[in-house]
């Protein structure tokens, strides 16, 4: 019997699945962090919304194109969302905020920033 990729498992076969799920529920995360339904993001990344919801419930793998395309729909870089985490990840918390840093422009990105150096230095 020969193996074939399906929709659940991709091209890459097994291992895939694995970062399959974490792509989906990142990109479920930025986007309810955002403050966006399916059908907002998926309109802003010019994508149908149908295709989205599938990625986000793990029954579709998206494409370069598409990965572009849902960066856009949840106001992010590509190279934000398909940054993946690992296992052994920190605190829902820190999640969170990672998730709100993940949505903000460079400019605020450095206010926060420099807010944060500011918290850190004061004195306890």
């Amino acid at each position: 019997m020969v193996w074939q990729p399906n929709h659940r498992y991709g091209l890459l076969g097994l291992g895939a699945v694995d970062n399959l799920i974490k792509f989906a529920d990142r990109l479920r995360r930025l986007r309810e962090t955002a403050g966006l339904t399916i059908e907002q993001a998926s309109e802003r990344g010019e994508l149908s919304p149908g295709f989205w919801g599938e990625v986000e419930r793990y029954k579709k793998e998206p494409g370069l194109d598409s990965i572009v395309s849902m960066a856009k729909g949840v106001g992010t870089t590509p190279p934000v969302l398909i940054m993946l985490e690992s296992e052994e990840a920190d605190s829902e918390l820190r999640k969170q905020v990672q998730a709100l840093l993940d949505l903000l422009p460079a400019q605020k990105l450095e206010l926060i920033h420099q807010i944060a150096k500011l918290v850190l230095d004061y004195p306890s």
